[in-house]
């Protein structure tokens, strides 16, 4: 089943009653195609590039699976994400670990097993050093996370500052620790996404590379991820700032790495986009229970919740489609409508003001709906919903996540 032939609703009636009233729908082809729009600008450029899977933003292991056997790193920011990877199928020498706060157990394994470990912060140089004199028959080789001024495009709070000194320091420390290198640097920032900041980020941490990798190039230049992905018109004419291409990205990031260190031996470049890569390949299926006129307000009310599409609450109205039954809502006159969620949450609304007919018993598929949705969905009032996908050769749905149960949710209670 095609990603953009959406479910009819006797379709959606059936899956209702096998996995419930609202249920995501995973095209993982989609998420295989987006891999390949991604990398292929940016390789035309400089070949030497490489894509992290943001595990954050999608846990699905569809979706990872198909990252893995493509070639890409899987890119963690947590002890609880790293055994993820491992449990899924990656490799330790497959895996970057990021994030700002690793435990020294957290270091040591992933340290030991050959994964590529960015540091944070002066604590984590020292649990370096502390783990290099417990192995000291050991080479180890870690990133540095940058942080530098990006200009009206706002300054992250993580990293090492690069303007006042404190990245040059890192650097020195652990390079003067028997037998520990820093082989890279990393950087990232999602605050804006313009190719005009990418292009600033790119320029900038090549410099810095040059000023700190004097002898030769580092083996790898990440600059994180953060970039707009495929989506529709009304959403993007609901963005505060024109959305780039894939193309424009790799122009303004590719480039000036190229021209630094040519195409053949300069160091890996490694993007770790998330929102790109899944935003648009999971749609949000859920019911219609009813229909409320409060005020001269008109509300349908929904087994969804804002927390399964859009964890951090905004205004920006998601892509949204009524599917009715034949002779329902279709045939009704379109009364302004604010879709609301199932819990008791006053700010629960997954669609402020629809302007297409709506009514109990209808399904709305929400678009766009990939990217930290389920990861930040908590155990609150519902469980989570299942996740589907159309299985083209048995000509069935199957379950990529089953729904979550009580006894699920109990799990690790004492009772």
């Amino acid at each position: 089943m095609a990603r953009e032939m959406y479910p009819s609703y006797e379709q959606l009636r059936r899956l209702s009653q096998r996995f419930g009233n609202s249920f995501y729908i995973a095209y993982p082809d989609r998420y295989a195609s987006n891999i390949s729009n991604f990398l292929l600008p940016l390789r035309a450029i400089y070949p030497n590039t490489n894509l992290g899977y943001s595990l954050k933003t999608n846990y699905l292991p569809a979706f990872f699976k198909k990252a893995l056997s493509r070639g890409l790193y899987a890119e963690v920011v947590s002890r609880m994400e790293y055994d993820l990877a491992l449990m899924i199928g990656a490799t330790p020498n497959r895996i970057i670990f990021n994030g700002p706060v690793k435990t020294l157990e957290d270091m040591r394994i992933s340290l030991l097993g050959g994964a590529r470990v960015n540091l944070e912060c002066h604590t984590e140089v020292d649990m370096l050093e502390s783990i290099s004199r417990i192995h000291p028959d050991y080479d180890f080789e870690v990133g540095l996370r940058c942080n530098f001024d990006l200009g009206e495009s706002g300054r992250s709070r993580f990293g090492f500052d690069a303007d006042n000194g404190d990245l040059q320091l890192a650097f020195r420390r652990i390079n003067d620790l028997p037998r520990c290198r820093v082989s890279g640097l990393h950087f990232h920032y999602s605050r804006d996404r313009t190719a005009a900041s990418y292009r600033t980020r790119s320029e900038k941490i090549v410099r810095i590379s040059n000023e700190l990798f004097m002898a030769e190039p580092p083996d790898f230049l990440d600059l994180g991820g953060g970039f707009a992905g495929p989506m529709s018109d009304e959403l993007r004419k609901q963005l505060p700032f024109t959305a780039p291409s894939f193309d424009e990205y790799a122009e303004a990031i590719a480039a000036p790495i190229a021209r630094t260190f040519g195409i053949s031996n300069g160091p890996e470049l490694i993007l770790e986009p998330g929102v790109a890569m899944v935003g648009d390949t999971m749609d949000f299926i859920s019911y219609v229970f009813s229909i409320k006129n409060i005020a001269g307000q008109r509300y349908a009310v929904t087994t969804g919740s804002y927390q399964n599409i859009k964890p951090s609450v905004n205004d920006i109205n998601p892509p949204l489609s009524v599917i009715s039954a034949a002779g329902a809502s279709n045939s009704n006159v379109a009364i302004p409508t604010d879709v609301v969620g199932y819990t008791c949450m006053e700010q629960d609304m997954l669609f402020r003001g629809l302007t297409v007919p709506i009514d109990a018993g209808d399904y709305v598929l929400i678009s766009n709906a990939g990217a930290y949705s389920f990861v930040f969905k908590p155990p609150f009032i519902s469980p989570a919903p299942a996740i589907l996908s159309y299985d083209q050769p048995s000509g069935d749905w199957i379950a990529l996540r089953l729904p979550e149960t009580v006894q699920d949710l109990m799990a690790g209670y004492v009772i």
